[in-house]
């Protein structure tokens, strides 16, 4: 199986790379809404309805028409480039952009279901049946194996990221409100978890007031 380079390993590839963007970013989206615009879990569903819905486009409609647009290692090679580019666009819409952030959603999830039908596809086409089950394995495997990488590198650098940032904010807020330099270091676990939330998170930490929790 491995030796068959162009009709297979690539496949491996092409289905960890979109898998390593897709699993990461089908926690991260979600994630990102909570940080950047709401706390309402309802409000968290709407914005992540267009990545919901470009699962029918990509995982239904373009394969369904492989047969009419052909080339399937380009429409494969598309679909990552798309996949790769809108998410990288996620950037732009930081912090502020509600509606930006929906809209990409939808351009850069869709393509995974899209990508991993087209590889099953191109597989079944090249390897020999007695074979298949195995390949059609090894697809899977890659392709969760990409979206276990991806979540524990992403979530890492996000983690860091955001914690050290906020700690920065939250520390000069509080001491500006008049909140005790001391305690801080129990304020601001405190406050990161609120913010992500948890209920009652503020509850045991001393000196928290009405304007501190708001």
């Amino acid at each position: 199986l491995f030796r068959k380079v162009r009709e297979f390993t690539l496949l491996l590839l092409f289905v960890f790379v979109a898998g390593m963007v897709y699993f990461t970013m089908a926690a991260l989206l979600p994630l990102g809404a909570l940080y950047m615009f709401t706390k309402n879990p309802t409000e968290i569903g709407v914005i992540s309805i267009p990545g919901g819905l470009s699962q029918l486009l990509g995982g239904f409609i373009i394969p369904a028409l492989v047969h009419k647009i052909r080339h399937v290692k380009i429409q494969i090679l598309t679909a990552l480039i798309i996949q790769t580019a809108f998410t990288a666009c996620y950037s732009t819409v930081i912090p502020s952009n509600r509606s930006g952030w929906m809209a990409l959603q939808f351009f850069a999830q869709g393509c995974f279901p899209c990508v991993t039908v087209l590889c099953y596809v191109t597989a079944g086409l090249h390897v020999p049946q007695r074979d298949l089950g195995i390949a059609s394995g090894l697809i899977g495997t890659f392709r969760s194996a990409g979206g276990s990488v991806g979540n524990a590198i992403f979530n890492t650098i996000l983690n860091s990221y955001v914690n050290r940032s906020l700690a920065d904010s939250i520390a000069t807020a509080a001491l500006a409100l008049g909140y005790p330099e001391e305690d801080l270091s129990q304020l601001i676990p405190a406050v990161i978890s609120a913010g992500a939330g948890v209920p009652g998170a503020l509850n045991s930490v001393p000196g928290v007031t009405q304007a501190i929790e708001v």
